[in-house]
């Protein structure tokens, strides 16, 4: 048919009226023939209108209904929420901690001049340190060494060795060889010189240490001696030792964490191993903070002076680089870049920087150091009993060879696992692929009675709809054309 030039408008609209059209037979069919619940009621009403009123009315409020009720759904799905599971084992053997000891003296006072250097020792003490400064007298040929950056042969030393507080020790029931000197690695904390037992080095070297024995009289048994004779001022104001139990790849915070053991005490330090997996991000593994996966293949953040990632080393990397932009070095206890602190400095700027660095949660959170996402803990439950009895206090004042009395100077300590049994805390995410699947069709079966194979069908509808209703413009421009 040739449709004159002049009155296109005209021939469209003469066209589309006498054009035949399949949409309004693609609705009957797909209404008729849907499996989604209402719309046949909704649209067979022919003879009863009211009946498809009511059904159209009910049909448009369930599908808003579900609509409402899904995207609550989703916005919940994207806030990644967590469940949290704890399982509870029985193990063959467990993984056994490594343990740092620390004297609570970490200076030898037989091995410096102490009466000359005791204003200095003071002014570490929480007495009032400005007195004990006024007191120091800085051109006294005893506080040359203190005048200058220290270095960590000075440090040894002065210091008090393992051997001078740690006169046994049995593994498994065994006496360790060389007086546990073999087994114990030299670790500079702030608290001094510090000695760990399988410590990360140990762990590499020999493999990592496993206990299948339980009860006091396996695990690590220790026997200090305390001899307060050799003791110095101190911020400690106690004598014994502290023990810190942790991985072995991880960093104790000596001076913040530990438990201290007295003289005079047999102590035994009952061990639950405690094992945490969280889930990195997106999800929020703590209510304000993230956690850092340290599994990955490339793990998300390297320190620099610390070859694994802990928690406490990241703190421990971020307070030294902020006293070393305050005072220019860090303490030989600790690494860092550039020059060791000498005594003056650590006692005149380090140590207010410190407190400051503690007492400020503003620069720590400058620090952005998360939580590692996979850890495990060492819970203690500790016990104490007078030690040696009164029996055995008259024995050792006769056969030792030690000076003063028994009960004041020795200390027994037994790390042990009463049980085998373990506690593993892990998160899992509230919804899975295959959870939303069974939600989001539990709506829509709820509210209009469709599955999947009912979005199947209104997708075939939407498309041949789309398809025809293309197909008949491009005819009518065709016709139009010619």
């Amino acid at each position: 048919m040739d449709v004159p030039a002049g009155n296109d408008k005209t021939s469209i609209h003469e066209y589309r009226q006498t054009a035949p059209s399949v949409v309004p037979e693609l609705v009957s069919e797909f209404c008729q023939e849907t499996s989604l619940h209402g719309v046949r009621n909704a649209y067979d009403s022919k003879k009863y209108k009211l009946r498809g009123v009511v059904w159209s009315v009910a049909l448009i409020c369930m599908t808003f209904t579900m609509i409402i009720s899904m995207a609550d759904i989703f916005t919940e799905f994207y806030q990644y929420p967590l469940l949290t599971r704890i399982n509870v084992g029985f193990a063959e053997k467990l993984p056994f901690p490594a343990v740092t000891l620390c004297n609570l003296n970490p200076v030898d006072r037989t091995k410096v001049e102490f009466k000359k250097l005791e204003p200095y020792f003071l002014a570490f003490t929480q007495i009032d340190d400005n007195v004990s400064k006024s007191l120091i007298n800085w051109d006294d040929p005893a506080l040359l060494p203190f005048k200058i950056p220290m270095n960590k042969s000075y440090v040894r030393q002065i210091s008090p060795n393992l051997n001078s507080m740690l006169y046994s020790c049995l593994w498994e029931g065994k006496y360790l060889k060389s007086k546990c000197s073999k087994n114990f690695t030299e670790n500079f904390t702030e608290l001094g010189i510090c000695y760990t037992f399988n410590s990360a080095n140990y762990s590499e070297l020999y493999g990592p240490l496993y206990t299948s024995h339980t009860g006091s009289s396996t695990g690590l048994v220790l026997y200090f001696y305390i001899n307060e004779s050799t003791y110095i001022y101190n911020e400690d104001m106690a004598s014994g030792v502290k023990i810190l139990l942790h991985h072995p790849q991880e960093v104790p915070d000596a001076k913040r964490e530990g438990i201290f053991m007295s003289p005079g005490f047999a102590t035994r330090v009952n061990l639950k191993f405690l094992s945490y997996k969280f889930q990195a991000w997106p999800y929020k593994a703590f209510p304000n903070s993230f956690c850092l996966d340290t599994t990955a293949s490339s793990p998300p953040r390297k320190l620099k002076y610390h070859l694994h990632y802990s928690y406490n080393a990241c703190v421990r990397e971020c307070r030294i680089d902020f006293i070393i932009n305050k005072c220019g070095c860090h303490s030989v206890y600790e690494p860092g870049e550039g020059p060791t602190c000498s005594g003056r400095q650590l006692l005149n700027c380090r140590m207010g920087v410190v407190a400051k660095f503690d007492s400020d949660p503003d620069i720590l959170r400058k620090c952005n150091c998360l939580p590692p996402c996979t850890f495990a803990q060492y819970q203690t439950q500790i016990s104490s009993a007078h030690y040696p009895s009164n029996l055995f206090n008259e024995i050792l004042m006769n056969v030792s060879s030690f000076i003063g009395q028994p009960r004041e100077r020795f200390l027994e300590v037994r790390l042990f696992f009463e049980t085998l049994l373990y506690h593993e805390v892990m998160q899992v995410p509230q919804y899975t692929l295959l959870n939303i699947m069974g939600i989001v069709g539990g709506q829509m079966g709820l509210y209009l009675g469709a599955s999947i194979l009912t979005i199947s069908e209104l997708a075939e509808f939407i498309c041949i709809f789309i398809l025809s209703a293309t197909h008949r413009l491009l005819t009518c421009r065709r016709r139009l054309a010619h």
